[in-house]
């Protein structure tokens, strides 16, 4: 399910169409809505009939993602319990299970199986920027192993390419990377893959 400019109002999944309800309607409704970098977020409106998927445009439209099958709105119930936006229902009712001021998350809610697909490099940026993020709350299952190849390509991303005339021993202990792994070894792993693979 693309969301481009030419798809809204109405959508097509699975060949049956869906519209919006009053689309020019005054909007009602505000929310805040939290980036993947978790360094700035956004606020946006939206009418009572308005479908989930007109605010997932929406903020697709403020970052520039053309490619959005892989990115979803989550928000926080009164309980406590993590929901996806339903794209395909209205919004006032889902986020009826939260209390306002209404605070949604836009993240990750899809990896694709190969990256190649990926045209946009605005995609992999959120891409890379939600693997960062697991990685520093210990979300991402992965072999320990896996874990310091990805912090080495974060290292890689952040820093540039390793060199010793920059990067004294130990800088990788300066940077929030996987939360599940602390010890020095781990560490140590992770500068040798950035030393060696990331040339």
């Amino acid at each position: 399910m693309a969301l481009r400019a030419a798809t809204y109002p109405t959508i097509e999944v699975n060949g049956k169409r869906y519209q919006n309800s009053n689309t020019d309607m005054e909007p009602v409704y505000k929310c805040s809505v939290k980036y993947i970098d978790d360094n700035d977020n956004g606020d946006f409106t939206f009418g009572k009939e308005h479908l989930g998927y007109k605010l997932l445009y929406d903020v697709c439209l403020k970052l520039n993602v053309i490619e959005t099958d892989y990115f979803g709105l989550r928000f926080v119930d009164k309980t406590g319990q993590r929901h996806w936006l339903n794209p395909m229902k209205p919004i006032t009712k889902q986020l009826g299970m939260s209390q306002p001021p209404y605070l949604l998350c836009f993240r990750v809610k899809y990896y694709p199986r190969d990256l190649s697909i990926i045209q946009e490099e605005i995609t992999r940026y959120q891409l890379f920027l939600q693997v960062k993020r697991d990685l520093e709350h210990g979300r991402l299952l992965s072999t320990r192993s896996e874990a310091a190849l990805l912090c080495a390509y974060v290292l890689q991303a952040t820093l540039g390419s390793y060199d010793e005339r920059d990067l004294p021993p130990g800088y990788s202990q300066e940077m929030k990377l996987a939360a599940a792994y602390k010890d020095n070894e781990f560490f140590d792993e992770v500068e040798q893959y950035h030393k060696v693979k990331m040339k």
